[in-house]
């Protein structure tokens, strides 16, 4: 039985710069909570996680630019995008107190696949957990209020959130206060965006929380942070408000008018990478400006990271050493269009699947909803025909063909490159219609090359030993030819 091995571009992965502005905590001045929850301490104790707080970007035409470019045709800097749920008041003021650092943790062996496609997108292995750390500056130093987290679940459909505080309701508040006689009282918050298409609506009662002096407040946040996902404040809101700054949550926070769960934070999230156009189609500003527009940040349902070099903005380049991150290439695609890296199939998620269309959406190989039957053959060639052209386009080669052998007949051909002829013998598979060749490997061939510890080249398309050597493999008299230069030497 015959087994094919089309041409492959190798994997380009990206491996820790200073562009990449990954932060530590301890040099920000943050002292990460203590807790008893297991999955929490292995998050943020983890080698495996990154904590950074990238300047917010989006994409516009082919190139990255601060959401302060053309902002109101972005969007980015408006409700509900324009920071972390809960800040909205505290972000709007100049001498805000308030601050967050993200974090990035990656299951073991797997990296976040970027698409350099236009846009350009990028998809999270399942299990990846992505997070943000709420701290407030109070005389100088940081105290951690709350920390989020988010994961990716099994199969890609969603995030699953988590919050964790130190305080898991009212009735410990009081009690770590020493507070025995309280009325609580609440305030009405109100979060729309100004345009005439409704995007998102927050509106509800949160619970005021009694002024506390500051030696009470710094002993109640060193307590255990904790799980408090499922745990409701009281039965006025899910979480409290302060009227000062300096308490166990921001002042004017307004998280706690939401229901925590997976629908709730994937209303927002799940329209990264879409178009300003495509949510507010009838403001006239977007309408009248089709130029102009811009995209929500992000991708795959998270807004924070983003693999740009920062130093290159407006061009759009990707980050070099940042080893979070791998940029897919058709090597990566197997014969029936799966894309993995490390034996991890990549899938967008599904909710923001649901939500975008167009050149919002990665292509369909990074898809729930995949085509089927000849469809997906067609696809599945395309993709073999873009490795190929992609290969030529690396190596800056020219092919040559003199004549162009029917499928499976024996041919040669010879692939030009700027400094050498390197002649490449054996079966071919000759597309007419995109004028390429697929070499076609058989069973004696990958048998022979195993024999003597060869590993194939995909650049070349040839045979590399232990030393650097290149040899091609004739399957008619079933000898190696070494390739040297111009010359090929029998083995």
């Amino acid at each position: 039985m015959k087994r094919f091995l089309f041409a492959l571009i190798a994997a380009v992965v990206l491996c820790g710069s200073a562009s990449a502005q990954y932060l530590s905590p301890a040099k920000e001045g943050i002292t990460l909570p203590s807790t008893y929850d297991r999955y929490l301490r292995h998050v943020l104790n983890s080698p495996r996680t990154s904590y950074y707080h990238f300047r917010q970007l989006h994409q516009y035409k082919e190139g990255v630019f601060p959401t302060t470019f053309l902002e109101e045709f972005n969007a980015n800097r408006d409700f509900p995008w324009e920071t972390t749920i809960g800040l909205n008041a505290a972000v709007k003021r100049k001498d805000n107190p308030y601050g967050t650092i993200n974090l990035l943790h990656l299951p073991e062996g797997r990296q976040i696949l970027v698409i350099p496609e236009s846009p350009a997108k990028w998809i999270y292995p399942e299990g990846t957990v992505v997070g943000e750390i709420i701290y407030v500056t109070f005389e100088g130093k940081k105290y951690v209020q709350e920390i989020r987290l988010r994961t990716k679940a099994e199969g890609s459909m969603n995030w699953e959130p988590t919050v964790y505080r130190p305080l898991e309701d009212r009735e410990e508040f009081l009690h770590w206060a020493g507070i025995y006689d309280y009325t609580p009282a609440k305030k009405h918050f109100y979060m729309r965006n100004p345009e005439e298409d409704e995007v998102r609506r927050l509106e509800g009662m949160v619970e005021r929380l009694p002024s506390l002096p500051a030696e009470h407040v710094k002993r109640l946040l060193s307590l255990p942070f904790k799980d408090v996902t499922r745990k409701k404040w009281s039965k006025v809101s899910v979480a409290p408000s302060a009227d000062i700054d300096f308490h166990i949550v921001p002042k004017d926070y307004s998280f706690g008018i939401l229901h925590i769960s997976t629908g709730q934070c994937m209303a927002c999230h799940k329209q990264t990478s879409i178009k300003v156009s495509n949510l507010i189609p009838n403001e006239p500003l977007i309408r009248n400006n089709p130029d102009k527009v811009g995209r929500i940040r992000g991708s795959d349902g998270i807004f924070t990271w983003h693999p740009f070099d920062d130093n290159k903005v407006p061009k759009r380049q990707f980050r070099t050493g940042d080893d979070n991150f791998v940029v897919f290439n058709y090597s990566m695609c197997d014969e029936q269009g799966n894309v993995s890296v490390n034996q991890h199939k990549y899938l967008l998620t599904k909710e923001v699947e649901d939500a975008l269309k167009g050149d919002e959406l990665p292509s369909v190989l990074f898809r729930h909803k995949r085509p089927s039957g000849a469809e997906l053959q067609s696809l599945i060639m395309q993709t073999q025909l873009d490795r190929l052209e992609a290969l030529i386009k690396s190596q800056n080669a020219e092919r040559l063909q003199p004549s162009a052998p029917s499928i499976g007949q024996q041919g040669k051909l010879n692939v030009i490159l700027p400094s050498k002829v390197q002649p490449v013998s054996g079966r071919w598979i000759w597309d007419d219609q995109k004028k390429t060749y697929y070499r076609l490997l058989e069973d004696s061939e990958l048998a022979a090359a195993r024999e003597k510890g060869l590993r194939y080249e995909d650049s070349s398309m040839l045979w590399v030993d232990e030393v650097g050597n290149r040899w091609n493999y004739d399957p008619n008299d079933r000898y190696w030819w070494r390739v040297a230069g111009n010359q090929v030497v029998r083995r």
